[in-house]
């Protein structure tokens, strides 16, 4: 029984310590900081594609920088330049689908009714 006592004891203690702080009467609501900077969905799915395409841009170069590479050092071997080109040729098809990647979201959000701003 004396546990229980000395544990509301504390606990009441407590409470009144952090209730201290505070006015009655007066309440001010919990924030916290937005770490994306985003008000919706929508601009932050905008922004995630945004950062995809400069980074695929980039990425792209690289890759036709190493196709070429790989045709140039190909010694006359056919297996290696056929390799090149179809590094190349995957390249230029991948960037060109992250190139189409914001014209196909306006296109489901457009279907799906939802407002965007590309």
């Amino acid at each position: 029984m004396r546990k229980i006592l000395t544990t509301l004891y504390f606990l009441a203690g407590s409470a009144t310590a952090f209730a201290q702080g505070r006015d009655v009467g007066q309440t001010s609501p919990i924030t916290l900081p937005n770490p994306l900077k985003t008000q919706s969905i929508t601009a932050l799915l905008d922004e995630i594609a945004t950062f995809l395409l400069t980074i695929s841009v980039a990425i792209a170069g690289i890759m036709v920088i190493i196709g070429a590479f790989q045709i140039l050092t190909s010694a006359g071997d056919v297996t290696k330049v056929e390799k090149g080109k179809k590094t190349i040729l995957y390249t230029v098809i991948g960037l060109a689908v992250m190139l189409l990647f914001k014209v196909i979201i306006a296109l489901i959000a457009e279907l799906v009714g939802v407002r965007v701003n590309l």
